[in-house]
């Protein structure tokens, strides 16, 4: 069964149809998570590990034409949005960028990013692909994360509770400014967003696997009181924690 979309890949592939027979052999890659967006960011087909394992979804039809923005909360999806127009504006590839992502079963996953620009027959960009692979073995971890790897772990793990950036700096061996630069520049993302992003993917898991109340959550995700969880939370999905239970559980 093809997971190229029916109304609109017959639209976009026809600017493009060289680049069919490539795409359909990324639905039998199981360790590769593939995906082509038009111009406009909708998804034009992906294949079954992005549709199934990120997306939560068993159709094709659950994601044709849709874009980041009506799946994906809204700072995530902006972020991705911004790298997609780096990538058509500039007309070139951007390779192995790191991303965090939340899979569908529940819980952050680390990849490794890979973008290129498709251009139709008169050499104008007529949307992406992308392909993205699991960073799952401490090698991989070390060898992409680099000083910062310890610190990525003890967030992993210990992200409901306190850490200053001075704590967080001597973990990784560099200067607290160094040590920022860094973690900014490999995760465009600053270690307090890191840590609010960990917090808020499984205060999401939480509402959708339990019926725990919206405090005992606040409470279990880190948050210090439940308004200051409810509005952290809005912030960076646009729902509060009651409407993203009703919506997705």
């Amino acid at each position: 069964m093809t997971f190229l979309a029916k109304s609109y890949d017959e639209r976009f592939f026809s600017r493009h149809p060289e680049a069919r027979q490539i795409m359909e052999l990324f639905e039998f890659l199981p360790s590769v998570y593939f995906y082509v967006k038009d111009a406009e960011h909708r998804y034009v087909c992906v294949n079954r590990p992005v549709l199934t394992e990120i997306f939560g979804m068993n159709r094709m039809e659950e994601i044709l034409g849709k874009s980041d923005l009506e799946i994906q909360a809204p700072a995530m999806a902006e972020a991705y949005h911004a790298e997609d127009r780096q990538v058509m504006n500039g007309g070139n590839v951007v390779p192995n960028q790191v991303w965090l992502v939340m899979l569908a079963g529940g819980g952050p996953q680390w990849f490794v990013s890979t973008k290129t620009p498709l251009k139709g027959d008169k050499g104008d960009v007529i949307g992406l692909a992308g392909v993205m692979y699991r960073i799952d073995t401490p090698d991989e971890e070390v060898e992409r994360f680099g000083e910062i790897q310890p610190v990525i772990k003890y967030l992993e793990e210990h992200y409901r509770s306190d850490i200053s950036m001075e704590a967080m700096a001597r973990l990784s061996g560099l200067s607290t400014t160094q040590f920022n630069k860094r973690f900014r520049d490999l995760l465009r993302v600053s270690p307090t967003e890191l840590i609010l992003r960990l917090r808020i993917q499984e205060a999401q898991r939480l509402l959708v696997s339990t019926s725990d109340g919206v405090a005992a959550i606040a409470e279990a995700t880190g948050f210090c009181d439940q308004s200051h969880f409810t509005k952290r939370f809005k912030r960076v999905t646009d729902m509060t924690p009651l409407r993203y239970r009703k919506c997705f559980r």
